[in-house]
């Protein structure tokens, strides 16, 4: 189901250390905001980086090489020592609610990688209005079809784990 936050202009998911609730996801992206301070996609517009915690390639040091240019924004180091440990990776516990608890078997992550989250695209057809570019960009997007594939719902699985709840 669509989050709260999908196409928010001014609120998005942080970055996750413990999820314990369903409308918490672990999402690694970059977001900024515009110069009225709403969240843009506009390479004209970027006035504020607000989030960056795309995972950093392995061997990333905090003292490394233009580090000042590809530090994560709005990752607590911390609270998340799995995402600077310099393996390109993170850690992130999902820990079911006591009161859900008794009804839950399995739990099961999923992660998915998708090049295109919708507020992107929604994004450029709201900025493009009806130029040359944005039509044939929307003419484009409605001629992709991947019912029945592995990017069904434009997001590939990247890796699944599933566990016996504790």
């Amino acid at each position: 189901r669509v989050l709260d936050t999908e196409f928010s202009k001014t609120q998005w998911q942080p970055h996750q250390r413990l999820i314990t609730r369903d409308d918490a996801v672990q999402i690694y992206e970059t977001r900024s905001k515009d110069p009225a301070g709403f969240l843009t996609t506009s390479f004209f517009a970027l006035a504020n980086d607000v989030k960056d915690n795309r995972l950093m390639p392995r061997g990333w040091q905090a003292s490394g090489p233009y580090a000042d240019w590809t530090r994560p924004i709005a990752v607590d180091a911390t609270r998340s020592p799995g995402y600077f440990n310099g393996r390109g990776s993170d850690s992130v516990t999902y820990r079911v609610p006591a009161n859900l608890a008794a009804k839950v078997a399995r739990v099961r992550a999923t992660l998915n990688y998708q090049s295109i989250p919708p507020y992107y695209l929604r994004d450029r057809f709201e900025i493009g209005g009806n130029g040359p570019n944005t039509t044939t960009l929307k003419a484009l997007v409605s001629q992709v079809n991947y019912r029945n594939t592995p990017a069904e719902g434009w997001k590939i699985q990247v890796a699944q784990a599933e566990v016996a709840a504790k």
